[in-house]
């Protein structure tokens, strides 16, 4: 199932590339451009990454470059994972 996301503001991408693929990856820790080198190691180029979630904390609709202030929960799960 694809997952409804804002469309791009350009089009990079069209049919005669072949389907699209979605998949979802989870790290615990990202290094530089990490995501973008693993799929186009195994030929798939990553033509779009989208962010859902912090941790635990999901980010919902919030749009890029949008901030909001962290609940004390939340502040105190990063300082929890920090220490680890």
């Amino acid at each position: 199932e694809e997952p409804s996301f804002s469309d791009r503001l350009r089009n990079i991408r069209n049919e005669r590339h072949g389907p699209t693929s979605w998949v979802s990856i989870t790290l615990r820790e990202g290094k530089k451009r990490q995501v973008r080198k693993m799929t186009s190691a195994v030929g798939f180029p990553t033509l779009r990454l989208v962010r859902v979630r912090v941790g635990d904390m999901r980010l919902g609709s919030m749009k890029p470059g949008e901030l909001r202030k962290l609940c004390d929960s939340e502040v105190s799960q990063i300082r929890e994972a920090a220490a680890t």
